[in-house]
């Protein structure tokens, strides 16, 4: 059921707006846009400069045909935040670039109901030609009956923009043991490879029988690891636990053609040895119902392993985001592809972009804390997929800036990285899921 909150005044409008955001902006313009008397869209968009001038109109353009795609949207009000103050802009700051999305708008057959600007020192309309000329008192927002107004389990925490894209702190000992188990499972893949099919640039197809089904049963995932030594591979002395995992004949012959001619272009650290990926679905689904700290380092190292391949990575993420039935059939039909089947066909690629049906939100929430988890916990070098999968998901959610934080943190540590090239080029762009402007089952207005 959609919540109802009921702004009189623009300071009562003003003390909803980060709530309907999300998070607290900055040197940002907030587009509210409408759906007849409901809200049903706030985008964010950073502030061009004071020196953009004749910029301003093709800024503006862009903006506004953004909100042209939200789907029954007819009004808006553009809202301002600034660093800036009305004292030393002698006026309402910004007034020459929120008079170019007011034109665009009204261009558009929006109606603009307002068009608001928070400052440093005061607030005011650009709308209001009465608008004191160093503001009105950011009081009268701080005391607005709107911050009571929305119900304690419906608000949000905010925070800044980027708020949310910390990772978990993890010590030391934890983060070592987990490089010596992923080292582990790698070499060891690596000594189970067929000598013959070494070239293949990524070997994550279907086979059931790598690794033993019983063992990635919840309880299994979540039992505690040793507390004893580890040697240098990452595995005790005398201890056989990589035939744990790895049936010995995982990488026999390739007579089933289990391995085609075709190759797959990492673009990311993943070496060649990687674990084959037919079980990776249901371990995957169990790992996202578990709390992240009840997943053992063991696993752990198997997720971030596996995540180094492109294709276990994408099939991972989409599941994560869209359930069981999308990471199977994302998973086929990479399969197919690496055949040799031509894509054009298939159904999962396009959700990568954004078109398609909205992704379950509480689900997309679960895998943004299980990958944190995982990345807090992950060597640096093996980082920027998972980075990568967090934005994703943040953008999926209608989280460009936060999403551009994670893209930023995977160049940092890899700058040629494919996919991080791929997110930013996309977020630059100002490309937003098609769901992004879909109008919720519930309606979802406020």
């Amino acid at each position: 059921m959609a919540t109802v909150v009921k702004t009189q005044r623009p300071e009562d409008f003003l003390a909803l707006v980060p709530q309907l955001a999300g998070f607290r902006p900055r040197n940002s313009i907030i587009i509210v846009a409408f759906r007849g008397n409901r809200t049903c869209a706030a985008m964010r968009f950073n502030v061009p400069d004071a020196d953009a001038g004749a910029g301003y109109s093709t800024v503006a353009g862009r903006l506004i045909g953004i909100l042209c795609k939200v789907r029954g949207a007819d009004a808006v009000v553009p809202v301002v935040y600034t660093d800036d103050r009305f004292a030393d802009c002698r006026g309402i700051p910004h007034a020459g670039f929120v008079r170019a999305v007011v034109d665009r708008a009204r261009t558009a057959g929006f109606l603009v109901r307002d068009a608001l600007c928070v400052a440093e020192d005061g607030w005011g309309s650009y709308l209001d030609q009465d608008c004191p000329r160093d503001g009105r008192p950011l009081a009268a927002i701080e005391s607005s009956s709107v911050n009571g107004a929305i119900p304690r389990e419906l608000r949000n925490d905010l925070g800044p923009v980027d708020a949310g894209s910390e990772l978990p702190t993890v010590d030391l000992a934890t983060r070592e043991r987990v490089a010596r188990l992923v080292k582990g499972l790698h070499e060891y893949v690596r000594a189970q490879r067929d000598p013959d099919v070494a070239d293949v640039a990524d070997p994550a197809m279907v086979d059931p029988g790598l690794i033993e089904p019983e063992l990635f049963e919840p309880e299994a995932i979540a039992r505690e690891p040793d507390d004893d030594g580890w040697d240098d591979d990452g595995w005790e002395d005398g201890d056989n636990e990589q035939d744990d995992l790895f049936d010995d004949d995982a990488y026999g012959d390739d007579s089933d053609g289990a391995y085609g001619d075709e190759s797959y272009d990492d673009a990311g650290d993943a070496d060649d040895d990687m674990p084959r990926s037919g079980w990776l679905p249901g371990f995957a689904e169990d790992a996202l119902q578990l709390p992240p700290d009840a997943i053992d380092d063991r696993a752990a190292a198997v997720l971030i392993l596996c995540l180094q391949s492109p294709m276990m990575r994408d099939v991972v993420m989409l599941q994560w985001a869209f359930g069981l039935e999308v990471g199977e059939l994302a998973l086929d039909e990479n399969k197919r592809f690496l055949a040799g089947e031509d894509p054009a066909a298939f159904l999962v690629a396009p959700l990568m972009w954004g078109d398609g049906p909205r992704p379950d939100v509480p689900r997309v929430r679960a895998a943004i804390v299980l990958v944190k988890a995982l990345a807090a916990r992950a060597p640096r070098s093996m980082r920027p997929p998972l980075l990568c999968q967090l934005a994703w998901f943040n953008w999926a959610l209608g989280k460009s800036s936060l999403a551009g934080r994670f893209v930023g943190e995977a160049e940092r540590i890899d700058a040629n990285f494919g996919l991080a090239e791929l997110l930013r080029a996309m977020l630059e762009a100002g490309h937003l899921p098609e769901w992004a402007f879909a109008i919720p089952d519930d309606a979802g207005t406020r």
